[in-house]
């Protein structure tokens, strides 16, 4: 169910437990995300978490999880020398793990070119502007989140791309990310150091 969710594999290592109700709760611990790309390597590792499942949407055969709740999660997104990276790459046209662009039609080009002759800069094509992160289509992990709420403790975030030389460590005390409303905004706090 989760591996579905997140658009990537999901290992348990420790306990599971469910406590039924309409909005049931579930409790992992131990949980893994193995990368598929760099054998050896965990994309994410979590020591304990719990969420609420719809029970009534889940009988209809929907899937709704939230109220996140996470305690000592730790990502690594990688990136070696070959390019190769900890995590799939999923692009917004559901096509996998391709990272080919969508060619554009013969129309979006001659729009762009418009634009670009007109300002000399390169722009999205005419009638973008009222675009929002709303409208783009979302896939695997951010689109998992972009509904829900949770609140997250002691996050250690690695970024280390071996090909550019990028280098980063997050350590997040707390996360909260909140929906807003009625899920028309999203509120993301945190407390934290980067690079420290």
């Amino acid at each position: 169910m989760l591996t579905e969710q997140i658009g990537q594999p999901l290992v348990i290592n420790d306990e599971v437990w469910v406590r039924p109700d309409r909005q049931a709760k579930v409790f992992i611990g131990g949980v893994v995300i193995p990368s598929e790309n760099m054998e050896g390597t965990n994309l994410a590792e979590l020591e304990t978490g719990s969420f609420h499942v719809d029970l009534y949407k889940l009988l209809q055969g929907e899937i709704h999880i939230d109220n996140l709740d996470i305690s000592t999660l730790h990502i690594n997104m990688l990136t070696d020398e070959d390019r190769t990276t900890s995590w799939t790459k999923e692009d917004v046209w559901g096509t996998g793990g391709s990272t080919a662009k969508k060619p554009l039609s013969k129309q979006e080009q001659e729009d762009t070119s418009a634009v670009e002759e007109e300002d000399g800069n390169d722009t999205a094509p005419a009638g973008d502007e009222a675009n929002t992160i709303a409208d783009a289509p979302q896939t695997g992990f951010f689109r998992f989140l972009s509904d829900k709420t949770a609140n997250v403790s002691d996050i250690q975030l690695i970024v280390d791309n071996k090909w550019t030389g990028f280098e980063f460590s997050f350590l997040l005390k707390t996360l909260a990310l909140e929906q807003l409303e009625d899920g028309t905004l999203v509120s993301l706090s945190s407390d934290g150091t980067v690079n420290d």
